[in-house]
């Protein structure tokens, strides 16, 4: 959309969430919307749900890889250049579903990664599908 037409589809949003105190779910691969908007996200990769919980948590303390990079890659949203996803995202139906599906684009790739997939776990607010989701350190929002 038009940079004011977008701006005012949000603005229609956030009136009828407001004057009708309604849930709304947003599908979009706007980040910076999602990001305005919602007060929980769900980060989806090869048709799963790899993270979701409160925005704030996710933009700031993201806890899976695929996350991390989809926040780096938001222009002017962190300082220096954009972080870059590695590889090229595969087709559904081409997905080795053998193991986690964000395995052949990770930088935390293991062996487990490659043969089993990962189950959704919370850790803090957030639940997450990923093997290596207590590691600390993947970047997230600068404040």
């Amino acid at each position: 959309l038009e940079p004011h037409v977008a701006a005012a589809t949000m603005d229609l949003i956030r009136d009828m969430q407001s004057m009708r105190n309604m849930a709304m779910i947003i599908a979009t691969s706007d980040l910076r919307t999602a990001g305005a908007l919602a007060d929980r996200v769900g980060v989806v990769y090869g048709g799963s749900i790899v993270e979701q919980g409160p925005a704030a948590e996710i933009y700031h303390n993201p806890k899976h890889p695929y996350t991390s990079g989809l926040i780096g890659s938001i222009p002017g949203a962190g300082q220096g250049r954009l972080r870059v996803i590695p590889g090229e995202a595969r087709r559904l139906f081409d997905m080795d579903r053998t193991g986690c599906v964000f395995a052949d684009r990770c930088s935390l790739v293991s062996d487990i990664c490659l043969s089993t997939p990962p189950e959704v776990r919370t850790i803090g607010l957030t639940s997450v599908a990923c093997h290596h989701a207590d590691t600390d350190g993947l970047p997230g929002l600068t404040p």
